[in-house]
């Protein structure tokens, strides 16, 4: 043995207690750094007030609601989910895709179909919140949304989904928050979405969107509706809402609110003569929606093809109640035949109940329109191989 062995062997345990050390500290700087980065990441932020964005020029409000457990929604959301897998390629046996950029988009829809059930639950607050108004000049209802994000770590990931997949820079920004454009219309009408750390804004109206990023600066707010808006929203029964309801809207009716409505549902689920019928329906019962002074609508997913509606329509007198249920109830069993050539099918029902009417709607057809908004390339077929003479 050489005379130096105790010195070498006492460096060598120096050298493994100082790596080792350097490995724990640097475990401990990861673990302390990762509790940090999931406090800050996943601490949930407060929920958002349902009338955060609410003020005395708009007339409608409505509350959509995020709730993976419930069966139709679960149905729709799975068949939404490999509706994308199937036609992005990223089933096991893929549609050839034509560039490596479509085979990694692919893969990302693969993950995100894996976790589609919880994907909305674990980044949006369970109420996304809705706001109307209506301009009876022009007939357009514009619509502002709000979805509450959950915590710091959603706004990153819709962040980075959005710089992927929409706009990889704003157009414009105001304070934190990022505006990105949607859609673009014929019209000229602009689609944009707000993105800050605590909600996602979508509207179709500047004007709208310009309030919605303000109001969210303003940490806290919660201003009421109108008088008249606030009626019909109690009418909604929010706090205690009826078990599978997804969708709850309270309106008030300006002069031609109704018939906007009306002409926006019949292009689409694609039923021709809609507004038609209707109109000359009122006209033989000398009735009107000029005198209806506001309306809910409420909707339950049912399964992954068909969603259940109400329609509850408030008239001036029972008399006038009795006349316009006896109109849908004449118009509703001509709006949709078995065999009509149509994506959707509609059936309803109208009954007057004291001074409102009552019209219970099915609609059905929710696959052949995700299946049209989504469509499957054909794989090529590959030519046999002609053999050799």
């Amino acid at each position: 043995m050489s005379y130096d062995f105790p010195a070498h062997e006492s460096t060598r345990k120096r050298r493994r207690w100082g790596c080792t050390c350097g490995c724990v500290m640097i475990l401990i700087v990861v673990i302390i750094a990762g509790a940090v980065f999931s406090y800050f990441g996943l601490k949930p932020h407060p929920e958002v007030a349902r009338y955060s964005m609410i003020d005395p020029e708009m007339d409608g409000f409505g509350i959509l609601r995020i709730n993976p457990d419930d069966k139709g929604s679960e149905e729709f959301i799975k068949f939404f989910a490999q509706r994308i897998e199937k036609s992005s390629g990223s089933e096991s046996e893929p549609v050839a895709t034509s560039s490596e950029a479509d085979s990694g988009r692919a893969k990302v829809v693969g993950v995100l179909v894996k976790y589609s059930k919880n994907l909305l639950s674990q980044i949006i607050q369970p109420e996304v919140l809705m706001y109307t108004k209506y301009n009876p000049e022009t007939a357009d209802e514009s619509v502002l949304i709000s979805a509450p994000l959950k915590n710091r770590m959603a706004w990153m990931l819709v962040r980075q989904f959005i710089k992927e997949n929409i706009a990889k820079e704003p157009v414009s920004t105001s304070g934190v928050a990022e505006i990105y454009p949607l859609h673009v219309s014929e019209t000229g009408t602009s689609t944009v979405l707000s993105l800050d750390p605590t909600e996602i804004i979508i509207s179709d109206s500047q004007k709208l969107m310009t309030k919605g990023v303000a109001y969210a600066k303003e940490v806290g707010r919660s201003e009421t509706p109108s008088d008249d808006l606030q009626w019909f929203v109690d009418q909604l029964a929010l706090d205690e809402p009826p078990e599978g309801e997804e969708l709850a809207v309270a309106l008030v009716n300006e002069e031609s609110r109704i018939t906007n409505m009306i002409f926006v549902f019949e292009d689409f689920v694609g039923i021709s003569g809609i507004s038609d019928r209707v109109a000359a329906s009122l006209a033989a019962k000398q009735l009107t929606f000029s005198d209806i002074s506001g309306m809910k609508l409420t909707a339950d997913l049912v399964s992954a093809d068909v969603v259940n509606g109400q329609l509850t329509l408030y008239c001036p007198s029972a008399d006038a109640a009795v006349k316009l249920a006896a109109m849908f109830t004449e118009v509703l069993p001509r709006l949709s035949s078995d065999d009509a050539a149509t994506m959707f099918k509609l059936k309803g029902t109208a009954a007057a109940r004291g001074m409102t009417v009552i019209i219970d709607l099915e609609l059905a057809g929710l696959k052949a329109w995700i299946e049209s908004l989504f469509p499957v390339v054909a794989q090529p077929v590959a030519e046999a191989a002609t053999p050799a003479a």
